[in-house]
């Protein structure tokens, strides 16, 4: 609980984290057939606050060389290498009945 406080405190008292988000639509043209792709990056420019709550980097840095960008310009031609199709779609958390919402406040510890 100290370490909780005492993180807290400390990055309170921290500059703002700077954190560049790329956004990258590139339009494919292959003879009369077009697709619109869309790529998303973000690089941490500067740590701020964020180096107080993180520990040491580990296994999760080969995850974010993965996600990063390559240096693009406007209406640069492109080289596929590899497309991977992903579908993204967010669902409201479940509704408790009674029996579940009960079950849920004795895991936390509560009543």
């Amino acid at each position: 609980l100290y370490e909780i406080v005492w993180k807290r405190a400390i990055a309170s008292q921290m500059q703002p984290a700077e954190i560049e988000r790329t956004t990258v639509e590139i339009e494919a043209v292959n003879g009369a057939r077009t697709a619109e792709l869309r790529a998303i990056g973000s690089v941490v420019r500067f740590d701020g606050f964020i180096a107080a709550y993180t520990d040491q980097k580990d296994e999760d840095s080969e995850d974010e060389e993965d996600r990063r960008l390559p240096e693009i310009r406007a209406g640069e031609q492109l080289d596929r290498e590899a497309i991977n199709a992903t579908q993204h779609t967010t669902e409201p958390p479940p509704r408790y009945s009674e029996a579940s919402l009960i079950k849920k406040l004795e895991e936390l510890g509560i009543g």
